[in-house]
């Protein structure tokens, strides 16, 4: 409001509005308001009824308290949005209100933004007429487009005998676009408030578009005259899809998302409940969320590094660990798509081909989170695999008739999975199909999450978020150095300790955390250079590290593992010890010495170095493991028993190490595992050679 220009219930009223208004600088005739008055942000202003269709267009609710002479809404506007709206003023007699109320116009963060990015100085429609008959005297017909208020948009009409009929009404702001990173020319239009109604390559399809996006407000009935329509429009160039720019700004066509920084509260609020609910898997919970937050920039990496690795996050539990729930409450809160996901961030159900795929990570630059995925991520296997490497051509749609008018699809979203299917089976199954092992072990990274369920009070307590993420993003963007580091970041779990590395720096207080996390990501490098020298591809059969992590925590290593599986695994119901039928002792004992000599480089033997007979030095977790081990071979116990469907071998492959399934008893109770000899399971562990 401007102060002291209410609007006047009373003549008198009315007429020192006017006189103050004229004392104020306000082009008045008369009692006629000739141009809009503005004083700070705010401006007083008469519109015509077309003009109020245009706000309602745009989602704005006018009730017109305030007429005019003739019946035009005199309102108060706020300058901003008076400017992106772009209205045009009615030159009007002022009047009385009848209930001294009167319209308050303003824009949401928003919608400006929005609006700003797409004004009628930038996109639109150029006024034109084209003859399209010609005759011996001249020109028979013309089509005409201009600017019409009356319409509120683009008015395309033809000439004929007795006069001008309307073939098309095209919105206002409309324009062929060129997208930087889809590297593909569109012809788009947006409503009044700024959103895309509809885009396309081919200029018929999009008019045909045009009317059911618009939900008839907009189309053209003769679409012979296309030709000359789309040479009106303004030529520019923009993102179209939604996701983060090289420049720190965000693309949002559906204006959606919040690029306010609301800080690094929420992230300690969310790791604060991870680590309060999640227990053994929160570990894999948090990077999840480092994960999520870093694939919002790794288009931009790959656009520039097209061997950059967006590792895909393979996260496989058996259900009811919270990972629905991360993806639903954390995942989605921080990239605006709680309430409304027009962007397709989270698919909650099976995607079953690859066509469906291929459309998914060509459609914007935002994360794509694939939940409750199971057998069919084998029929996904190809594009899983060219998804995560570069942008690049994934796919494409032929033309149907001759070359030319093809539509291609590229891999512009970093892709988080959660399943049930080990990586292992997933691997075995479609090996020899997508390339050779190292080209898909480089691709993913498996999150084995533990069988443990998320408390439900879990779902009481959920974090307090104040906003989404972006905000917090485009700040660090912004920073040429910041910017430039993650830049250059060759792969996710790089990108993602460099990110945390900014974050740390800039917000002390959640530099523990940030610490914390690098630890993490600097282990899970450590595992994929591990798999990648063939160190793990036999490992990836038993999932030691997953089971000893609860209680080793974060010192796994062979030892603890080692220990973790002695000590409680039988208790656990992980694995059994049994006496080989056919095993010799002293066997046992002298090849668990050879590898002993092996794996310290001396003499030492099981014996020695449980005794103390020897000045070597081991681990407390080491010398609890060789102690364990040899009370099991005092006991006669020489093979351990791996069971299937637990924390170490979640599925049941038929073999395991080389070893078949096989049935065996103890106590009188039937089991099914997988019997390895002790010394050869340490050759194993410790020696990355295969059993034989």
């Amino acid at each position: 409001m401007i102060e002291g220009l209410n609007p006047p219930t009373t003549e008198d009223a009315l007429k020192g509005l006017i006189n103050t208004l004229r004392e104020r600088g306000a082009k008045i005739k008369e009692d006629m308001l000739a141009e809009p008055y503005c004083e700070g942000d705010w401006c007083l202003m008469i519109i015509n009824k077309h003009q109020v269709e245009v706000l309602k267009n745009a989602g704005i609710d006018i009730k017109c308290h305030w007429r005019s002479l003739h019946n035009h809404c005199i309102v108060y506007i706020a300058r901003k949005a008076m400017e992106l709206l772009e209205l045009n003023h009615t030159p009007d007699s002022l009047t009385i209100s009848a209930t001294g109320g009167v319209d308050r116009i303003s824009l949401l963060g928003s919608l400006a933004k929005l609006l700003d990015a797409v004004r009628l100085s930038h996109v639109g429609a150029v006024g034109f007429s084209v003859c399209i008959r010609k005759g011996e005297e001249g020109c028979l017909r013309h089509l005409v487009g201009e600017y019409d208020d009356e319409y509120g948009a683009f008015i395309i009409e033809v000439e004929r005998k007795d006069g001008y009929d309307v073939i098309g009404v095209l919105p206002r702001r409309i324009a062929r676009v060129y997208d930087p990173y889809l590297s593909e020319m569109y012809y788009v239009a947006w409503d009044e408030s700024g959103r895309i109604l509809t885009y396309s390559k081919n200029l018929d399809s999009f008019l045909m578009a045009l009317k059911d996006a618009s939900g008839g407000l907009y189309g053209v009935s003769e679409l012979k005259y296309t030709i000359f329509i789309g040479r009106a429009f303004k030529r520019i160039t923009m993102p179209l899809s939604a996701g983060l720019n090289e420049d720190g700004t965000l693309s949002d066509p559906y204006g959606i998302l919040d690029t306010a920084n609301h800080g690094i509260d929420d992230l300690i609020n969310i790791y604060n409940w991870i680590n309060k609910y999640y227990g053994l898997n929160a570990r894999y919970a948090w990077l999840n969320v480092v994960f999520i937050i870093a694939k919002i920039i790794t288009p931009i990496v790959r656009k520039r590094n097209q061997e950059f690795i967006d590792h895909i996050i393979w996260n496989r539990g058996s259900g009811s660990e919270g990972k629905t729930t991360l993806f639903n409450e954390v995942g989605k809160r921080l990239l605006g798509v709680y309430e409304v996901d027009p962007y397709l961030v989270v698919i909650s159900g099976s995607v079953n081909t690859q066509p469906q795929l291929r459309e998914l990570v060509n459609l914007n630059r935002l994360p794509l989170i694939i939940d409750e995925q199971h057998l069919s991520l084998t029929r996904l296997a190809e594009m899983l695999h060219a998804s995560a490497v570069g942008q690049n051509w994934v796919g494409i749609h032929a033309s149907r008739y001759g070359s030319g008018s093809w539509v291609g699809f590229r891999n512009f979203r970093g892709i988080i999975v959660s399943t049930n299917m080990p990586f292992k089976r997933y691997f075995d199954e479609v090996y020899g199909t997508i390339g050779g092992w190292k080209a898909i072990i480089r691709r993913f990274i498996e999150l084995a999450w533990a069988n443990e369920t998320l408390p439900e009070e879990a779902f009481d307590n959920l974090p307090y978020i104040r906003g989404q993420v972006y905000g917090l993003l485009m700040d660090l963007m912004r920073d040429e150095n910041v910017r430039s580091q993650l830049l250059s970041s060759g792969n996710l779990l790089e990108l993602s300790e460099l990110l945390m590395e900014a974050l740390g720096s800039k917000y002390p207080k959640f530099k523990p955390i940030a610490d914390q996390t690098i630890a993490w990501l600097r282990e899970l490098a450590s595992e994929k250079a591990s798999e990648l020298k063939g160190e793990g591809v036999i490992r990836e059969e038993l999932r030691l590290a997953d089971y000893a992590r609860q209680y080793c925590g974060s010192r796994v290593n062979g030892y603890c593992m080692l220990r973790a599986v002695l000590e409680h695994g039988e208790r656990d119901n992980e694995v059994a010890f049994t006496e080989g039928r056919d095993d010799n002792l002293e066997e046992v004992r002298l090849g668990i010495d050879a590898v002993l000599s092996k794996l310290f480089n001396s003499n030492a033997s099981l014996q020695s170095i449980v005794e103390g007979d020897t000045t070597l030095k081991v681990s407390e977790d080491a010398l609890e493991a060789f102690r364990l081990i040899a009370m099991r071979l005092s006991s006669g116990q020489t093979r351990i028993v791996f069971k299937p469907g637990t924390m170490i071998v979640p599925g049941r492959p038929s073999r395991l190490l080389g070893v078949e399934i096989g049935t065996y008893s103890k106590g009188g109770e039937k089991y099914k595992g997988y019997s390895i000899r002790i010394d050869k399971f340490l050759r194993w562990l410790f020696l990355g050679e295969e059993p034989q």
